[in-house]
């Protein structure tokens, strides 16, 4: 699951999954890259980067990636990107992925540990 909102009067922000990063669908190598990528955006002014970890409860089924741009919300699904007549609920459901997302230093131990499976994978 992949979720970035951009609001004219916050930060950029980013909440990608555990479970994305641990069933890729790119070669390892390309996975470790990302993964080194995402530790990279912690701690960048201006971003707000968040992991769901693996065991937590989602407070609501994300069943497609979406981004959200001021009040656009874009959907992604199998036959393509769908822009949604309403960016509100898209937002709303962001807002609630937060509460369960890590961030700072918890969102890095999530991505370390991650890094430490793929290279066990190897």
């Amino acid at each position: 699951m992949h979720v970035a909102v951009r609001r004219p009067d916050a930060p950029h922000s980013a909440i990608d999954s555990e479970a994305a990063l641990r069933y890729p669908n790119a070669p390892r190598e390309v996975m470790v890259g990302q993964v080194h990528k995402l530790l990279a955006l912690l701690g960048t002014p201006n971003i707000r980067f968040g992991i769901i970890p693996a065991d937590v409860v989602l407070p609501y089924p994300v069943t497609a990636d979406f981004r959200v741009v001021d009040d656009v919300a874009m959907v992604e699904t199998p036959d393509g990107e769908h822009i949604a007549s309403d960016a509100d609920p898209y937002h709303e459901v962001a807002d609630l992925l937060w509460t369960v997302a890590a961030e700072g230093d918890a969102a890095r131990a999530v991505l370390l540990r991650v890094l430490e499976a793929l290279a066990q994978d190897h």
